[in-house]
């Protein structure tokens, strides 16, 4: 059984069989006193016509080598036509020079036609296989050529995924501006001077809007009492917290963040045993963030998700900056109240010194 010839052999093989016909065909053109014993009589116009033959069936040779680079039309194939169109002319102007003049450089014709030929078939050698050495596609395929048939479904499936690719950065763009858009709004509100219970609610408010998230619950310290008590709270779960919920500061997940007193993340609440479960098993992924005053945690934000790892560590950053803007804004209305307090006592001093006088 007969084996499959080398494509790039056969070409190679051809190629030279197309030069040294070519080669000879311009020796029958410029050299016909070297070739006048071959073919006597057989051609009563001399050497002219087998040279032509001869010259044809080599550009045939040269065009059946080339053909796969011709019908694709790619750089190869028009590098290689350029090529042989140069030779041609060359050889053909040799001839009509050859005729044309009454000198005999017919010899030397036929030596410059043939440096010109074998520069053609070594390039042509060397541009075909660097077209056979050149990917087929951008991407390597490492179990053999892909059929045919196959390419057109898989760049529109590349083009696909390209698209949904985009598509999914530009929603994460948009939801990216909505959340800077709400953020900047909430630090715009807790500029001004606001009841802290006021401001707990804009913040929990602006949480359950840019996060995906079920719950969002404010929960402020009593000291004497040793527990924690819901503020405020928003989100779809937050109507499971009884009214007036109140935690043991040493208990769940709060109380290790109150301990530590650094941001606690649980991607899978069943798995931590610190986990208090009020909501059913539906309460998944937690946020639990310490509030500091004077090195002493004031409060804990807590953000809650029905889903298993749902948290980011952009998230994160989110609801540490929330808590720090929240911190900022009850630090100012402290001040302020304690500025109006002083304010007032001086004044009340004010009038008694006056009425005195």
């Amino acid at each position: 059984m007969m084996k499959d010839h080398n494509p790039s052999a056969t070409r190679t093989i051809l190629l030279l069989s197309a030069t040294i016909i070519s080669l000879i065909a311009q020796g029958f053109w410029l050299a016909p006193d070297r070739f006048l014993s071959v073919l006597p009589t057989v051609f009563a116009s001399g050497n002219i016509v087998p040279g032509a033959i001869l010259f044809a069936v080599a550009l045939i040779i040269y065009l059946v080598a080339l053909q796969p680079d011709l019908r694709g039309m790619q750089q190869a194939g028009i590098q290689a036509t350029t090529l042989i169109a140069i030779q041609t002319t060359t050889a053909t102007g040799l001839l009509l020079l050859r005729g044309a003049t009454v000198s005999n450089g017919g010899e030397a014709g036929f030596a410059l036609s043939g440096i010109i030929t074998l520069l053609t078939a070594i390039a042509l050698h060397f541009i075909t296989r660097a077209e056979n050495k050149a990917p087929t596609s951008s991407l390597e395929i490492s179990s053999g050529s892909l059929d045919p048939a196959l390419e057109p479904a898989n760049e529109a499936g590349g083009l696909k995924e390209q698209i949904s690719i985009l598509n999914r950065r530009i929603e994460a763009e948009k939801h990216r501006s909505t959340r800077l858009t709400y953020l900047n709004e909430l630090s715009r509100q807790l500029e001004a001077e606001l009841e802290p219970e006021v401001a707990a609610q804009l913040a929990v408010n602006t949480l359950e809007q840019v996060m995906d998230c079920s719950l969002v619950t404010l929960l402020m310290h009593e000291p004497e009492h040793r527990q924690y008590l819901v503020l405020t709270s928003a989100g779809a779960l937050s109507n499971n917290l009884p009214p007036g919920y109140r935690q043991d500061q040493n208990k769940g997940v709060l109380g290790r963040t109150a301990r530590i007193k650094k941001t606690q993340v649980v991607n899978d609440t069943r798995a931590d045993p610190d986990f208090l479960d009020l909501h059913n098993g539906q309460l998944l992924s937690l946020i639990s963030v310490p509030i500091l005053q004077h090195s002493e945690v004031k409060s804990v934000l807590e953000i809650g998700s029905e889903h298993p790892d749902a948290f980011t560590p952009a998230d994160v950053t989110i609801a540490e900056d929330v808590t720090t803007e929240l911190a900022i804004a009850w630090q100012r209305y402290s001040y302020h109240q304690r500025l109006r307090e002083l304010i007032r006592l001086q004044v009340g001093d004010y009038h008694a010194a006056y009425k005195e006088d």
